[in-house]
């Protein structure tokens, strides 16, 4: 990877540079570029470029945490791992979760990730919603399980909103420590989110699967019985009952 530090907007060198030069990564000091909140998140995201994001600490909490906030209600799809990676600390802080082990390259501090948790907690328990209810979209991808108990749209109830939340959510799933921790303290209630689990709308041809489907996901393989498989109609004894337990399981919850 080749780094350039650099400031929003780009200088027009260094946009002739990247179409030369695939391997580019930028580090986009955020306090000292010309955009801020909405207008810096999608100039980036429209730029399309591979980068991340450079805070200044002594920066203000309210400069900080409205970028934050600007990243998390757009509908741009953009991996920014910086504010991925404070996305997730908020949602483990909704859940009395441990941080330890994850990554630190975070834009707030652990008081105040608390402070921001609290002042949109709306908008934090949403987000924990539709990633935990993200595991009825691994069941929807199971030829097994929707061919033994049904499509999870028609087991469970369906929220068909586009705008329940932003949709930068789907990078998550690109981080495994988050994820362990995350879904290792298991959801209230489930719900089948009709427009983020079936339309193509996280980028250019993407859908949820482009960024479900990940390496770096570990519930794919943790699920494995509840795979892709072409070539099994219904999946041994053993499989439809570790599937059946697994259901009772969430609707127990």
């Amino acid at each position: 990877m080749d780094y350039r530090n650099t400031t929003a907007p780009l200088s027009i060198e260094l946009l002739r540079e990247k179409f030369n030069n695939k391997d580019l990564f930028f580090i986009v000091d955020y306090s000292n570029s010309a955009f801020t909140d909405v207008q810096f998140v999608t100039y980036l995201g429209n730029l399309g470029i591979a980068c991340d994001v450079e805070v200044n600490p002594a920066d203000s909490y309210e400069k900080r945490s409205g970028l934050l906030k600007a990243y998390l209600e757009t509908r741009i799809t953009t991996n920014l791992p910086s504010l991925v990676e404070t996305l997730a600390l908020c949602l483990l802080q909704v859940k009395n979760l441990s941080f330890e082990g994850l990554p630190e390259s975070i834009i707030l501090t652990n008081d105040e990730i608390a402070r921001f948790v609290e002042e949109n907690r709306l908008m934090m328990e949403k987000f924990c919603l539709i990633v935990d209810s993200c595991v009825l979209y691994l069941l929807a991808t199971s030829e097994k399980f929707v061919q033994a108990f049904g499509h999870p749209m028609a087991l469970y109830e369906n929220i068909d909103d586009a705008h329940f939340v932003g949709n930068n959510f789907v990078h998550l799933f690109k981080h495994t420590a988050f994820v362990e921790k995350f879904f290792a303290n298991p959801a209230g209630k489930y719900f089948y989110f009709t427009k983020q689990f079936e339309d193509y709308m996280f980028g250019v041809e993407l859908n949820l699967f482009n960024h479900f489907m990940v390496p770096e996901n570990p519930l794919p393989i943790l699920f494995s019985i509840l795979g892709d498989d072409k070539d099994a109609l219904a999946g041994t004894q053993a499989e439809l009952e570790a599937i059946e337990e697994y259901v009772a399981e969430l609707k127990a919850i």
